[in-house]
């Protein structure tokens, strides 16, 4: 048994399916778009069905009937009514700048802000009022203090609290704290024979920071009583090694700098700065008479060796001429070197003060003399 399908007609077109393409987003192709469309879909309804075409079973006459033209002429289309609508993506659309009438572009320098062309007035800064807070009455406003020498304006107030810390320090010593005491407990090395309730402390590079701070803290105020230079960090803990003309082979280096400090209590009222050294000058012996004026010495040309050098020596106002400093010396001659005493002959001095040069006839009293080094 068969069947029978109604045939369906497919129409094959040759050509191939034209690309899509991007159309502008522009009101008159959208126009002319919709036109297009319009005479398309009229030339459609126009034409006969070729269904029908295939399928009837008129006559010639019918057929010529058909295609002969209407007497009438065909309706022209109307023109497409203009889109008010705005497209989808108007906004991508690249707007066109009004040209505007305004004045003409000043020239900006691109490392200067943008500034306007007419500025706004900025009104002028009025001076402030000046007092005068000193009178002047042709004398001389600065005083020296006569125990701690510092110069200073008594009507100053901050000149004033400046010089009454300086002047305590300087005076009864410098207050380190009970925390010092306590944490350097360990490093107590010698008791003071010639200062009642006196100890000494010894401070080198492998001392805590903490105590470095406290030492370099009363090195500051020595210096600036003894017009020495300063001494920065990395040099005042730094290890040194001899001349190249002293090495014989492979040398270890050593501590250069140990800081040898006077305690009473929590306060520091004496401070010993010692170096390492290898060579020193004898001094010249002067006259007896001549021998403790003056901080001026003549030393020989001939080199001696040496181990410890004396860089500075100072102890507060109020506790000079007790003992204090050859205290320190004493410390320094029996301490500097773990288990080794060291001679007074192997002591040398930096360019010492007049009471630096007293010190020195009294130390090495009954010695042949006494030895200087130049420092680096």
């Amino acid at each position: 048994m068969k069947t029978y399908g109604r045939p369906t007609w497919r129409v094959y077109d040759d050509e191939r399916v034209a690309k899509k393409r991007r159309v502008d987003e522009s009101d008159e192709a959208e126009a002319n778009l919709q036109y297009a469309i319009r005479e398309s879909s009229a030339a459609v309804l126009s034409s006969p069905s070729r269904r029908n075409s295939f399928l009837s079973e008129g006559t010639l006459d019918e057929i010529d009937d058909l295609t002969t033209p209407p007497s009438s002429p065909p309706p022209r289309l109307t023109p497409p009514p203009a889109n008010t609508r705005k497209p989808t993506f108007a906004f991508l659309k690249r707007k066109h700048k009004e040209l505007t009438t305004g004045s003409p572009l000043t020239e900006v320098n691109s490392n200067s802000v943008r500034t306007s062309v007419d500025p706004p007035k900025q009104k002028g800064q009025k001076q402030p009022v000046l007092r005068q807070m000193q009178i002047d009455l042709g004398n001389d406003t600065r005083k020296t203090c006569a125990t701690c020498s510092m110069e200073y304006i008594p009507s100053n107030t901050e000149d004033a609290a400046l010089h009454k810390k300086f002047h305590e320090m300087n005076a009864t010593g410098i207050d380190l704290g009970k925390a010092f005491m306590r944490a350097n407990a360990s490093r107590w090395v010698y008791e003071a024979t010639r200062f009642d309730e006196g100890y000494v402390v010894i401070v080198d590079r492998k001392a805590s920071p903490s105590a470095k701070s406290q030492a370099k803290k009363v090195l500051e105020v020595v210096n600036k009583e003894l017009s020495s230079p300063e001494i920065d960090d990395e040099t005042l803990w730094s290890q040194t090694e001899p001349p190249k003309h002293l090495q014989d082979g492979p040398t270890e280096k050593v501590d250069r700098y140990r800081v040898f400090l006077h305690m009473k209590d929590s306060r520091c009222v004496g401070l010993c700065l010692t170096e390492r050294i290898w060579e020193s000058r004898p001094v010249v012996k002067e006259q007896i008479g001549d021998a403790h004026n003056g901080s001026s010495v003549s030393t020989r040309d001939e080199v001696r060796p040496a181990i410890v050098g004396v860089s500075r020596i100072w102890t507060s106002g109020a506790s000079r001429r007790k003992g204090i400093a050859l205290d320190l010396l004493d410390c320094v001659v029996i301490n500097f070197i773990y288990g080794m005493e060291i001679t007074k002959a192997q002591i040398a001095f930096s360019q010492p003060t007049e009471s630096g040069n007293r010190l020195a006839h009294k130390f090495f009293e009954g010695e042949e003399t006494w030895h200087v080094y130049n420092e680096r």
